[in-house]
């Protein structure tokens, strides 16, 4: 199995080799690269749940999973465990994400958060890889796999899913979203698609979010990224006010029986 080394540099080749075959302009040069290289980077220089001093400042939470749900840096506290299965992931251990029976039912691990990622600019990575999902072409409609849920002030929240749905046949759908839902003013859900066409189980699939007041972006396996702007900035003081706890979901949905790996989750201080 590589090394997060090893993950680094791979990444890294694979990125600066997509933008220059896609010709990207100077957008990709100034806000893809600098981002997706400091992540991915960052997650090399994190070992056996350490985290270099260079890097210390910039990282906000780190779960690699390797030894259970316990954070390996960062304040969060684990509050209810419905599943703690683990099998070797991208690196060390990963957590296997239960597909779930309903979307207001845990059947993850929750954590109390009380340093709100959204309250600054920041980012967060992961590694994900199906590992039972249903064959699109054999079923009509997947259910929702929740892979992160933020809590957010007034019951809103930020939510990372796959989904898929048939809408006219045989025309498929199947996403992986990122979505704001439920903040004041924002008008409607505020949603960031990326597909998941072709995914095969096994196969692991490099994650990338970033955000400031003014919208996030999304980039999937070191492609262009998709970013999509807010109808009004973030408030902290409003949407994530401080002084209070949020809940940080993995794993909720109803798409039992539906499993998906997540390893080297990320949450950083800086997009």
């Amino acid at each position: 199995r590589p090394s997060r080394a090893q993950l680094a540099c791979r990444t890294h080749e694979v990125t600066v080799t997509t933008c220059k075959s896609k010709n990207a302009g100077s957008t990709c040069k100034a806000l893809f690269l600098p981002l997706l290289i400091f992540l991915i980077t960052g997650m090399g220089g994190v070992q056996a749940g350490s985290i270099l001093p260079s890097l210390k400042d910039s990282v906000r939470y780190y779960l690699s999973f390797d030894t259970g749900v316990e954070p390996d840096t960062g304040s969060l506290a684990v509050r209810e465990v419905a599943s703690a299965q683990f099998t070797p992931g991208k690196v060390g251990n990963g957590y296997v994400v239960p597909g779930g029976t309903a979307p207001n039912v845990l059947n993850g691990v929750s954590y109390t958060v009380r340093d709100h990622p959204l309250s600054t600019p920041g980012a967060l990575s992961f590694w994900l890889a199906p590992v039972s999902w249903s064959d699109p072409e054999e079923v009509d409609g997947r259910g929702s796999i929740y892979l992160l849920r933020l809590e957010m002030a007034d019951g809103a929240k930020l939510l990372i899913q796959r989904q898929g749905f048939r809408t006219t046949p045989p025309e498929r759908k199947d996403y992986l979203i990122v979505g704001l839902y439920g903040l004041r003013d924002f008008g409607a859900p505020v949603q960031c698609l990326g597909g998941t066409k072709g995914w095969k189980d096994g196969d692991y699939h490099l994650v990338v979010v970033n955000w400031n007041s003014s919208g996030f972006t999304l980039s999937v396996d070191g492609n262009a990224p998709k970013r999509v702007e807010f109808q009004r900035p973030l408030d902290p003081a409003r949407d994530c006010p401080p002084g209070r706890d949020y809940t940080l979901t993995i794993g909720r949905g109803d798409a039992d029986p539906e499993t998906t790996l997540l390893d080297e989750l990320i949450f950083y201080r800086r997009p």
